[in-house]
């Protein structure tokens, strides 16, 4: 059983290399990795061409957006499972034996999810992060997320879902509309308690700070439609309430965390502008 790694890389050389070898020196598990990059010009292209031999593939060609090139990567995968791994993150060891262990164990799991560190751009850990079991209500709702650079898939449902969805270009969301897509299609999910990756928080980071608010809503606007089968109503900011407390109970650490150390969303807020 093999992994396949996609990376997408734009304009992200302060972080790259730390990916690529995060990468790189796993032992354990059979893995080939193949590295997209649409057009950066910030000495990221140099970096990539230093490491040329570690790749089973480079894809250079410019892209519609991350969707577009995690497709693209991802068309020249043979692996049996799936990983994506964005070029500001990295790996911790061991993490993918751990998860071929679990699809091994299970012929039939069709996704593992495992929990992550946050981290600093110097590569401090802040604190953690836990993937949530996957429930419909809960996704839709917004008080559930799966940690991405923690998560694995099968090649097969990748493949049966047609991959990521292309229709919108968001410059948010591609992870966790996959997940959507798989879990909606009746894949079987595991949430391992194991701390597989490490999830870079900074200001040029969308996580971190770089989204825009109103695309964010709108976004999450579109998934509680594809996962409810109707549009928000009223009551629906009552039931937040309920499926946001409910979270924190059933894992008061990551609350606790949260709390303490500060929130993984819009971490970084953009300084307001000066009053003409």
């Amino acid at each position: 059983m093999k992994i396949s790694v996609v990376t997408i890389s734009f304009n992200q050389a302060e972080f790259l290399e730390r990916t690529i070898q995060s990468v790189i020196t796993q032992k354990g598990a059979d893995f080939e990795y193949i590295m997209v990059d649409p057009g950066s010009t910030d000495g990221s292209r140099e970096l990539i061409e230093r490491y040329r031999d570690s790749f089973a593939a480079v894809i250079l060609d410019r892209d519609k957006g991350p969707r577009d090139g995690l497709n693209k990567g991802f068309a020249r995968a043979t692996g049996d499972i799936f990983f994506y791994l964005n070029s500001d993150d990295t790996v911790e060891p061991g993490a993918f034996a751990r998860a071929l262990e679990e699809f091994q164990r299970d012929p039939g799991l069709d996704m593992v999810c495992g929990h992550c560190w946050l981290v600093d751009r110097h590569d401090r850990r802040l604190r953690r992060a836990w993937s949530d079991p996957w429930q419909p209500a809960s996704q839709a709702y917004a008080t559930s997320i799966q940690i991405q650079p923690s998560t694995y898939f099968r090649a097969e449902l990748f493949r049966r879902i047609g991959g990521f969805n292309e229709d919108h270009q968001f410059r948010l969301g591609w992870d966790g509309e996959l997940f959507v897509d798989m879990c909606m299609a009746g894949a079987k999910v595991k949430i391992i308690n194991a701390f597989m990756s490490n999830f870079r928080l900074h200001d040029a980071g969308l996580t971190g700070g770089g989204y825009n608010e109103q695309q964010y809503r709108t976004w999450h606007d579109l998934q509680f439609q594809k996962i409810m089968g109707r549009e928000k109503a009223p009551r629906d900011r009552y039931l937040w309430y309920w499926w946001f407390v409910r979270r924190q109970l059933r894992n008061p650490r990551a609350f606790l965390e949260r709390v303490l150390y500060g929130p993984m969303y819009k971490r970084y807020k953009p300084p307001r502008k000066a009053e003409a």
